[in-house]
């Protein structure tokens, strides 16, 4: 390709770049928080083991190294993910809304919609922009998402002090979540790498609202 023709190329919704960049971010941080938190369990433990307690307080100082690297961490973490990918959901779905306004010229912004995000957001897609939504299995996942994020939010991921939704609506939820589930203290809990599989999964399914709405990022050669 010669330069001239480089310059000629026209460049279309290259803000739709934004919203894949979002996304790889947010699984870019569940990943190397992931690898940090094994980073430090193995410091602490070769710590403890090169300076080993006494009898009396081995029994504490290697329930505490559990407590922080194979249960609090990893919780925090997890939850932080779930957080950060529906936040990251919500605004990039009011991207493609301002854009479908704009280039449609569209007579209702997203902001006259009642109801919550990203809910509103998708109706506005479908019923006001006139998309015709892909059919993705996360769309799912993602209602039942969201009532795991209320829980972590309003709650700490303790599903029995949940009110709205109830204790068992939250647990449903969890339970339609591959890698999710309640712990016997109550707590929501997600295993190792479903944050990544999800964050993949709703750029995908993201990708294919962009497409069906013709505001993906294309290059149209001379």
């Amino acid at each position: 390709m010669t330069l001239e023709e480089a310059v000629k190329m026209k460049w279309f919704n290259w803000w739709a770049l934004d919203i894949h960049w979002a996304f790889n971010s947010v699984k870019a941080y569940a990943s190397r928080m992931e690898e940090q938190i094994e980073k430090m369990a193995q410091e602490d433990e070769e710590r403890i083991r090169a300076n080993p307690p006494d009898e009396e307080e081995s029994g504490d100082v290697w329930g505490q190294h559990y407590w922080l690297f194979d249960e609090t961490l990893p919780r925090g973490v997890r939850y932080s993910c779930i957080i950060l990918l529906l936040t990251t959901i919500e605004a990039t779905l009011l991207q493609i809304c301002r854009q479908l306004q704009k280039s449609r010229h569209l007579p209702l912004a997203v902001g006259d919609l009642a109801g919550r995000p990203p809910v509103k957001m998708l109706t506005y897609i479908c019923k006001v922009g006139g998309v015709d939504l892909p059919e993705h299995p996360f769309r799912a996942t993602l209602g039942h998402l969201l009532v795991v994020r209320d829980c972590i939010a309003h709650a700490a991921g303790n599903v029995e002090l949940m009110s709205n939704p109830s204790p068992a609506g939250v647990r449903e939820a969890t339970r339609q979540v591959d890698g999710f589930l309640v712990s016997g203290d109550g707590y929501i809990e997600i295993e190792k790498g479903v944050c990544a599989g999800l964050i993949e999964d709703a750029s995908t399914w993201e990708s294919g609202i962009l497409d069906a709405a013709n505001l993906a990022f294309r290059v149209e050669h001379p």
